[in-house]
Formats: structure tokens, sequence, C-alpha cells
């Protein structure tokens, strides 16, 4: 190959060297491989100039700093290398002391050794040669020769590792390695051919630097167009195969490509299954029981009783829409439905508690308003049901009714208070058959009874204390199979409400009943008049 076409394509190759590191650079915080594929580009790079010198027929004394440059750039490129095999395959990796020592160590030694050659000449065997056109011929001494060894030793550890996660990891992740493989190979194999063709013999033109043009182009093909870094399986080790949840990868045909033991896991208690669950498709296997009926739905399972598995169903597609696969996530989340129906059933058990207690409390609030002996409502109720009646913002006519059983302490004297108390039982279920209709029918106590009728007039309230006097007059008590005559006496106030308190009625009827009394009992007597108004202030 001519001279200068040989320096055009050393120049081609470096300018896809420094392009691909720089735009490698700018992606050095999406992962831990852009730094190292800038490096190892970067020595690239310096290695094509490097040679591109040896042919423009400068000074020897260039010549040997080019050659000497050339072997520091390839140990730079190789350490690069290595450290890009350990980033693609663990991303989140990050070089620690002892791998920066060995990457910076190495070219610092390699530069050691040709800058100390003059003296040992144990590393160009022959640098005081020249060639044609005046270009430096060199043979390579055994320190040179160990050079060369490590750095083939450095690229079969990187395609070591690369050969074997490529075959480890699921499809959609192998394209990328492909390309990184094949990006390695091509400068790879050339130099061993190379090298076997040429043996040690330095006067070769050395075509590895041109091979690292194919490098720079799949490289920088596989960063930008299959988008290396956004695809690399992100810390997979270190997150998807400790994860609690059950992940499964299904390819477009519907077979497993990837499973994380957690996944094994469930899929055994599933259902007892002696495949592989790789390469199996999937309605054959027990993650069958898993697939939601729709795509992209999250959905509980119970795939058998008691178990309770949440799933979720997606789409894995490429930055064309092109289908690669379908994403299964599944959690055992059983603990927490049980929980939760267990929180159900006690807060139905609370309910049903906060219920009852609510009746007790009601019915005890009933009984405290309530005359054990008659049923009736008592003195308690009647003072709450005037105050309500006082707070309404509108008048209205109000009548009160007293009554009071007639002679009765002398019923009590002579029968009995057994006999009293069925007395008093007697009048009270008449009265509530009787005046069923009324605001409020109390006994206040003894053998005294107030009735409170609302928007009634005082002409209303007497025909009802009336009927009231001559019903119970018409009750059949009997003591000893004897009839015993029974009777009240009643007195009837009435106003308008809140114009007059309630009580000064109540104390108006009481006073009218009283007169009943003194005017020979057994009738109605009606409140002289209406009292007045109670202003306050």
């Amino acid at each position: 190959m001519a001279g200068l076409d040989l320096l055009v394509v050393y120049a081609l190759a470096g300018v896809f060297a420094v392009g691909t590191a720089v735009l490698s650079w700018r992606k050095r915080t999406a992962s831990s491989a852009a730094p190292a594929l800038s490096l190892t580009m970067s020595g690239v790079a310096v290695w094509c100039a490097a040679d591109a010198v040896l042919f423009l027929g400068l000074p020897l004394s260039a010549q040997r700093v080019a050659a000497s440059t050339a072997m520091v750039a390839i140990a730079v490129a190789l350490g690069g290398m290595l450290r890009l095999s350990k980033a693609v395959v663990v991303p989140q990796w990050r070089p620690g002391d002892a791998h920066s020592v060995l990457l910076a160590g190495v070219p610092l030694l390699v530069a050691a050794a040709v800058a100390t050659d003059a003296w040992h000449g144990r590393f160009f065997a022959r640098p005081a040669l020249t060639g044609p056109g005046g270009s430096l011929e060199y043979g390579y001494g055994p320190l040179a020769i160990a050079f060369f060894a490590w750095c083939y030793v450095i690229v079969v550890v990187f395609v070591w590792r690369w050969v074997r996660h490529w075959w480890r990891t699921p499809r959609v992740f192998r394209r990328q390695l492909s390309c990184l493989l094949l990006g390695a190979a091509v400068p790879a194999v050339g130099g061993a051919v190379q090298l076997l063709m040429t043996g040690t013999d330095g006067r070769s033109i050395d075509y590895t630097p041109a091979l690292l043009v194919v490098t720079g182009l799949v490289d920088g093909w596989a960063l930008f167009r299959e988008g290396l870094f956004k695809i690399v399986p992100v810390a997979r080790d270190l997150v998807v195969e400790s994860m609690t949840e059950a992940v499964a990868v299904l390819g477009p045909d519907g077979r497993v490509v990837d499973v994380n033991p957690e996944g094994r896991s469930l899929a055994q208690r599933l259902r007892p299954f002696d495949g592989e669950l790789l390469g199996a498709d999937a309605l054959e296997t027990p993650l069958a029981l898993l697939l939601p009926r729709q795509l992209a739905e999250e959905e509980l399972r119970e795939p058998e009783p008691g178990l309770f598995v949440h799933v979720q169903l997606r789409t894995l597609r490429d930055e064309r829409d092109r289908l690669i696969g379908r994403l299964l996530v599944a959690r055992d989340v059983s603990r927490y439905v049980h929980a939760a129906r267990e929180l159900e059933r006690m807060n139905a058990e609370l309910v049903e508690k906060v219920a009852t207690i609510e009746a007790l409390r009601r019915e005890l609030q009933e009984e405290a308003v309530r005359d054990p002996l008659t049923g009736l409502h008592n003195r308690r109720f009647l003072m709450q049901t005037m105050d309500a009646l006082d707070a309404r913002p509108a008048s209205a006519d109000l009548s009160v009714i007293a009554l009071d059983v007639d002679h009765f302490k002398q019923v009590n004297d002579t029968y009995g208070h057994d006999v009293g108390d069925q007395v008093l039982c007697a009048v009270s279920a008449f009265l509530w058959r009787a005046a069923s209709g009324v605001h409020a029918l109390t006994r206040i106590g003894g053998e005294e009874f107030v009735l409170v009728v609302a928007g009634s007039g005082l002409g209303q309230a007497r025909d009802l204390a009336e009927r009231l006097v001559r019903g119970v007059e018409e009750l059949a008590v009997t003591v000893a199979g004897q009839r015993m005559p029974v009777t009240v006496s009643a007195g009837v106030a009435s106003g308008r409400v809140p114009g007059v308190l309630t009580r000064e009625l109540l104390r108006a009827a009481d006073a009218a009943m009283y007169a009943a009394k003194r005017a020979g009992r057994n009738r109605v007597q009606a409140a002289g008049a209406a009292p007045a108004p109670l202003h306050i202030g």
C-alpha cells in the first residue's frame, strides 16, 4: 500500500476514533461503559497519529518518539477495552483502586521501557536501522513481546466476557453485544494474522490502526443507532435477580426468554414443572396461570385457593416500534389480601357493634324520659319538649292540660299501693288511646298527668279535657270483684308560643286543675286568663 494511501487510512481511523471518543464522553453520565469506550478510542486515535508519523519522512528522533508513543497508546487502548468489557457486563460497576492502578500502571511501565530502551535495548531490537525513504525500521525485543502477549490476554479476556454474557443474556440484548464483538474481532483477528505472518520483525507495515476504522464504525453504530447504553440490562444481576416480584420476559413468539429466581419459585408453587422454563412456550408452563386476560392489564388472580397474585403484562418495543417481547411481572399479595379481608371482617363486626351500642344508647335515652310504671313520658321529657317549643321562631297556639286523679291518696291508704298502681295504669292506658294525637302525654309525678296540645286554642283544648274526664269516669277498675269509681280533675291553659313561655302555661293549667278540685272534682276548669308574656331585661 502506498505511503499516501496509508496516511489517508490512518487519518480516517483517527477521525472516527476521536469522534467516537468525544460522543462517548458526552454519554458518560448514562453508563460506566461510556467513559471506557471514550478511553479506548482516545488511545486508538493517538495510535493512528503515531503510526502516521512514521510515514511522513520526519527526522529519526521524531520517528523514535512516534514509535514509543504508539506503544503507550496501545496500552491505553487495551486498558480501556478491558474496562469496557466489564462495564457492559455489569453496568453499575465502577473501577476500584486496584483496577485504576492497573489501567494507569501498564502505560507508564511501557513508557518507561521505551524511554530507556537506548540503555537496555530490550524493547526495540534494532531501533537505529533506517529503511527506504528514511523511515524507522525496528524489531521487537523481549519486553515488547511480553507487552504484546499482555495485550492479547486482555483481548481474550474481554472477548470471553462478552461471549459468555451474550450466551446468558436475553435475546433482546444480544444484538448490541454482537455489534461489540464484531467491532472487537476485526482488529484482533487482523493483528493476530499480521503477527503470525511477519513475526517480531518491525519492518512490516502495521495495519491494526486501519482495521480499527471498522471498530470505530461498529462501536459508533452500536452506541448511537442501537441504543447501547439505553438497552444494556442495568444492574440486572443486582436488581432483577434479587427482586421479590416474579419477572419473566416472553419473546414475540410467546416463549420464555428470561425469568428470575422468584419467577421460577412462583411457577413451581403454581404447578410442578419438570421442564426448563427458558425456551418453553409460556402457555405450556405454570406461567400461563398468571397471564392476564387482556394485554397491558393489571389484574388480581387467584390461580389456586388462598394464593392471590397481582400480575401485569406489558409489551416491549424497540425504537422503531417493533415488538421485541412482553414483560410479565407478578407479585404474591396473598398476605395483603388476607389481611384486607380480615380487616373488612373486623370492620363489619365493629359496624355491627357500633349499631348495637347506638341502639342501646337510644334505648337508654328513651328509658331516661319514660315512666317505668305507666310507660308514658316523664317530667324530664316534658321539660325538654317545652324548651324545644319555646325555641321555635314562629308563634303558634299551644294548650296545656293538667289532670290529677281524685282521692288517689285515699285509694292507696284504703286498698294499698298495688291497687293505686293499677288505677294509674288504667288511667294512663285510657289517655294513651284517647289522646294519641297530642304533642306530649306525660306523667309528671304521683297521680298527675300533663298533656301538651300544639296548634290548639282554649276551646279545643277544653273540649278534649272534657272528653278525657268523662272517659276516665267510665273506666271499669275492679278491686276484689267490685267496681271502684275513678275520676280526674283537669285544668286547661292556652296561649301563643313563643310569646308566652310554656312553663307559664303549665303553672296556669296546674292552678286551674286545683281550682277544679276545689269546685267539687271530676270536672274541667279553664284558666281565667292567659298569663302575661314574660319580659326579660
